[in-house]
């Protein structure tokens, strides 16, 4: 043994930052907004029936990585390859997924991937214009997918399992 490995690792709630404070507690809060709400039987209610699974999986498996492989594919085609040596630029979900944020997505409805790192100083344009444009791949990547997900509405909608997921969103 080295002097001092006993020692207990990190230093409870008192060692975390103000911002880290704020996170746990909207984490507990939603969580216990996620208990509350939930219908159906048992506390948990309908948080594992099979619609809202199959609408958190394609939140997780689709959404998320679009979003985030929008945001990569923008700073790539502005010349930063950072999202490509990281491993980023692809839609890959696997790649994307934050297991904390997946989870909560399940529990609360509102969740999170891991953001795509990226360098403005390495784009071949202004790099306050390139992170406007970075910035804005993502949602408008969401935009494009909820257009689609209109076209598409009334002949989803006549499935009945789809039907239901449908009113998950």
């Amino acid at each position: 043994m080295y002097p001092g490995s006993m020692r207990p690792r990190g230093g409870g709630w008192n060692s975390l930052s103000n911002n880290q404070k704020i996170g746990v507690a909207v984490v507990g809060l939603l969580i216990i907004y996620a208990l509350l709400t939930s219908s159906g039987g048992g506390p948990l209610g309908n948080l594992l029936s099979p619609s809202r699974l199959m609408a958190v999986a394609l939140i997780v498996f689709v959404a998320f990585p679009v979003h985030e492989f929008a945001h990569a594919f923008a700073a790539v085609h502005l010349g930063d390859d950072t999202p490509r040596i990281a491993g980023r630029y692809t839609l890959n979900p696997l790649v994307h997924i934050d297991p904390f944020g997946a989870i909560l997505i399940l529990l609360t409805g509102f969740g999170w991937a891991k953001p795509v790192m990226w360098n403005p100083r390495n784009v071949d344009i202004d790099p306050k214009v390139a992170s406007i444009i970075v910035a804005l791949a993502g949602p408008l990547s969401n935009l494009i997918m909820a257009a689609l997900a209109l076209i598409f509405y009334d002949t989803l909608a006549q499935i009945p399992l789809f039907g239901d997921m449908l009113g998950f969103f």
